[in-house]
C-alpha cells in the first residue's frame, strides 16, 4: 500500500524546518493566519483557483516547488537543500 504524504503536513514540516512561525510564514506568503492554519490542517475548500494561487505563494515562501506540495507520492522533507 502506498503511503500518502499530505500537503498540509509538508507545509507544517517545511515551516518548522525553516524556523518560521505561522505568523512569519503568513507574512512571507501574504495570506491570513486562519487560512494558513487551514492549509496546514488540510481543511481547505472553496474555489480551486484561489486555493492553488495561495498554495503557490506558500510554496514560494518555503522555497519549494508547488508540485512538490501537491504531489501526495512525494515524501515529507527530512532536510533542507
Amino acid at each position: 500500500m502506498t503511503e500518502i504524504y499530505k500537503t498540509g503536513e509538508k507545509i507544517r514540516r517545511l515551516r518548522l524546518m525553516r524556523g518560521l512561525s505561522q505568523i512569519e510564514l503568513r507574512e512571507k506568503a501574504g495570506c491570513g493566519l486562519s487560512l494558513l492554519s487551514k492549509f496546514e490542517n488540510d481543511i481547505t475548500g472553496g474555489r480551486q483557483i484561489y486555493r492553488k494561487f495561495m498554495l503557490r505563494r506558500i510554496a514560494e515562501a518555503l522555497k519549494v516547488e508547488l508540485e512538490y506540495l501537491l504531489d501526495e507520492t512525494k515524501p515529507y522533507p527530512t532536510y533542507l537543500d
